[in-house]
């Protein structure tokens, strides 16, 4: 969920540090996922990833209003800011509508 574990939680805190490293790494993207389907309206239809300087730029292309996705997934980038030490920016690109 939301908090990291705790130091109490020794199974977690006892695991070898590589494999606690990985586990944060994933958990840090499964968040962002999570977060960029927060409405669970599948609005995302394409996600487009890129790397730029220090940050994490995901270029959104949507089908419907994303503005709970875009929250839900800046609400949750603080893991993945924190464990891989890029800023996460979210760019929203709503479809062309054509003229006709």
């Amino acid at each position: 969920r939301k908090a990291l574990p705790k130091k109490k939680h020794t199974d977690f805190q006892s695991l070898p540090g590589d494999r606690l490293e990985v586990i944060l790494k994933l958990a840090a993207l499964l968040r962002l996922a999570e977060g960029l389907d927060r409405s669970h309206f599948q609005n995302v239809e394409r996600l487009d990833v890129s790397v730029r300087k220090s940050k994490l730029l995901l270029e959104l292309h949507t089908d419907g209003d994303p503005q709970l996705d875009v929250w839900g997934a800046m609400r949750d980038a603080d893991l993945f800011e924190s464990v891989y030490g890029l800023e996460v920016v979210v760019e929203v690109h709503e479809p062309e509508v054509s003229e006709e």
